[in-house]
């Protein structure tokens, strides 16, 4: 990334080496305010300059002082396709991003039309159709791309290409998948109008987006719809698509590969990132505490659905809990910390609610079926939720396992509010990558590895709930029906067992 938002290439590469503007104007034998002059652009350094030559030496001198790393690293956010396998493929890159030579500015991935080698600056697009075959021009460059990198997604125009064409938003929705089980990141900004107007159509138009931990949301305060549109969307530091629309006319977009244009670009769409609303508020495992008091502000008077691979042993009973986390040496100070907190938990999201007198709503239980099985496999496993709060890894044995599922078996039986259903990667539902809580139009949780995300945002909820409402239809009975999946939880915990 970035280290410094400037505008100028060699600030750029001033801050990815690390270096102090009066070490490189002592080695360059010149005042420090022209370095300063350089790096914020008020100062433009060419290929005419008479110190070209000595700022690229000594970019290249200090790459090798660190270890030769960062200068290919820095290269290949601006040109991810750069050859700069050998050092003098690095001075060549280097220098043509310094020269500002956009036909020579990255080399084109394999597959790509004429048009982006004929040193042609900007592609132009008419209307939506135009907006959404850009938009898979810049999808056609990540996934060319030999490193990861991120995707910005700025849209005053209410994201209206992606949502009017169900195929084609199935498509996007499963090439940015793809993107992000490599390591891509990307950000969504949703201005506040369409946030009101239309981001439940958008959100269960790309629902998998929503269960994704590498996907971030914001929402810009933006009240009123402008005569004039803008939508930006951004790839790295390599090239940015601009749209532009006026009020009952068709889009034109710009897909531009310029680095200037580009840097320019990505700075004012991280201001507005800045200024806007994250639509989840992560907490580490310290503040899971912080979570649930944010969580327990709701009245749990709706459907709840918890979206796991497995169960979830946070929520386990207290008896089989202590029981794992003594096994795993954890001391019992922390154990009757977290007792503490799987008793809140356990009261206000999970099934036990229904020992109170008052009617309750259902709770929905949606395991994947493959996982399920393959926990059957090893000896042992780690659990995600206890891992995070303690910060080590916790190991569950196969006999805490069966027990687990032994329980979930009993509760089915005592709580008539509760369900439990299978879910295969055969049933053509898009499985979410990151464990999910989510109290009908109210709240949602997720967790992974890395920690947990909180979201109480209406049409965010609201989309996430209908998603999990329409899991449990597509299922077959035979893997809902409250007998079906006693049983078959009670074989798993005896095939746990032998």
């Amino acid at each position: 990334m970035v280290k410094n938002r400037t505008l100028s290439m060699i600030g750029f590469f001033i801050d990815s080496l690390r270096i102090k503007t009066v070490s490189m104007a002592a080695a360059l034998h010149v005042d420090a305010s022209l370095i300063s002059k350089w790096k914020s652009g008020k100062r433009i350094l060419t290929d005419k300059s008479m110190y070209f030559d000595d700022v690229i030496a000594y970019f290249l001198e200090q790459n090798r002082s660190l270890g030769g790393k960062e200068l290919e690293a820095a290269v290949q956010e601006i040109c991810p396709h750069a050859d700069v396998s050998d050092e003098q493929h690095l001075e060549q890159q280097l220098r043509k991003i310094l020269s500002g030579s956009a036909e020579q500015r990255t080399t084109i991935p394999h597959g790509f039309t004429s048009e982006w080698k004929n040193a042609i600056p900007t592609l132009l697009f008419e209307g939506s159709d135009g907006r959404r075959e850009a938009v898979f021009r810049l999808l056609d460059y990540a996934e060319h791309m030999i490193a990861t990198g991120e995707l910005l997604f700025l849209d005053l125009e209410e994201y209206v290409w992606l949502t009017e064409q169900p195929q084609y938003a199935q498509q996007f929705t499963r090439r940015m998948l793809s993107l992000l089980k490599r390591g891509f990141r990307a950000k969504f900004v949703l201005q506040n109008s369409t946030y009101h107007l239309g981001i439940q159509r958008l959100l269960y138009t790309a629902s998998p987006l929503i269960f994704h931990r590498n996907v971030e949301w914001y929402c810009c305060e933006y009240h009123e719809r402008n005569t004039i549109n803008l939508s930006l969307f951004i790839l790295n530091h390599a090239a940015s698509l601009m749209g532009i629309s006026v009020a009952g006319t068709e889009p034109t977009s710009m897909l531009m590969m310029d680095s200037t244009a580009v840097i320019h670009h990505e700075l004012f769409i991280q201001q507005m990132i800045q200024n806007s609303r994250p639509l989840f508020q992560a907490f580490q495992p310290c503040d899971f505490t912080d979570m649930l008091q944010n969580i327990c502000t709701f009245h749990q008077s709706s459907a709840c659905y918890a979206y796991l691979p497995a169960p979830a042993f946070l929520t386990a009973r207290e008896s089989l809990l202590r029981d794992i986390l003594s096994d795993n040496g954890v001391s019992e100070q922390d154990v009757r910390q977290y007792l503490t907190l799987n008793a809140v938990f356990r009261a206000d999201i999970s099934h036990s609610q229904s020992e109170q007198t008052a009617p309750q709503k259902p709770f929905i239980y949606l395991f994947q079926l493959e996982e399920m099985r393959r926990r059957v496999q090893g000896d042992t496993f780690v659990s995600w939720s206890l891992s995070l709060l303690h910060g080590h890894d916790i190991y569950v044995s196969k006999k805490q396992y069966a027990q687990e599922l032994r329980d979930l078996a009993d509760d089915l039986t005592r709580h008539p509010n509760m369900c439990v259903a299978f879910v295969s990667e055969t049933d053509g539902i898009a499985l979410p990558t990151i464990n999910c809580w989510c109290r009908q139009n109210q709240w949602m949780v997720q967790m992974d590895r890395t920690g947990f995300r909180f979201s109480n945002e209406m049409e965010m909820i609201a989309a996430a709930s209908m998603v999990l409402e329409e899991c449990l239809p597509k299922i077959p009975p035979v893997r809902k029906d409250p007998q079906s999946v006693q049983t078959f939880l009670l074989e798993l915990a005896a095939e746990l067992e032998r």
